[in-house]
């Protein structure tokens, strides 16, 4: 036999007979059961809403970007808490990471700010903080990018190689240009 308790409220107890033919008779068992302290979910109640804003990306990484280019990326502030959200953002005008100072009000709403990266060559980290009446707050959203160079062009790259000898072993190749005159490249081994 199996017995299912589904409680449509706190702290309810019932009885089970059990009821059969034999020598012993009639039966009673007591059930009760609890809810854990908690009311059943009222399915005609409206959805519980978040408490706190959402973004997108949660860390921005702009990857490898060649010294002196600049990269964009967007951050995306969701409020679906169901009431205005003030929220405010500090500017980050000068250096590799820029982006503008926010202050706000957010109804139910997405709200946008463009973070740029312009490269030095090097890794660089940061964080943009979000400031908010939320409970969450403050929320800090890391922000990394990676510069990286690039190797110098030759302003006339060599016509052919020659090996360079030196007691009877290769040390070194030497550019040459067209008529087989040095052209400048050397390569040490």
């Amino acid at each position: 036999m199996t017995v299912r308790y589904t409680p449509a409220t706190r702290g309810v107890t019932g009885a089970l007979i059990v009821t059969c033919d034999t020598p012993i008779g009639t039966q009673h068992v007591v059930l009760s059961g609890r809810t854990g302290g908690f009311d059943p979910p009222d399915p005609e109640a409206p959805p519980t809403l978040p408490v706190n804003l959402t973004l997108q990306p949660t860390l921005i990484n702009f990857g490898p970007v060649p010294a002196g280019q600049t990269r964009t990326v967007t951050l995306h502030i969701n409020n679906a808490t169901g009431r205005p959200i003030r929220i405010s953002v500090a500017a980050s005008t000068s250096g590799p990471f820029r982006w503008p100072v926010v202050t706000r009000t957010m109804n139910s709403e997405r709200y946008s700010i463009n973070i740029q990266f312009t490269s030095t060559g090097a890794m660089l980290n940061a964080a943009l903080i979000i400031t908010s009446d939320t409970p969450a707050s403050p929320q800090r959203v890391p922000v990394t990018g990676k510069g990286v160079g690039g190797f110098p062009t030759p302003a006339r790259p060599p016509a052919s190689w020659r090996a360079q000898q030196g007691r009877g072993h290769v040390v070194g190749l030497i550019g040459l240009g067209a008529d087989d005159s040095p052209a400048g490249g050397r390569s040490q081994l």
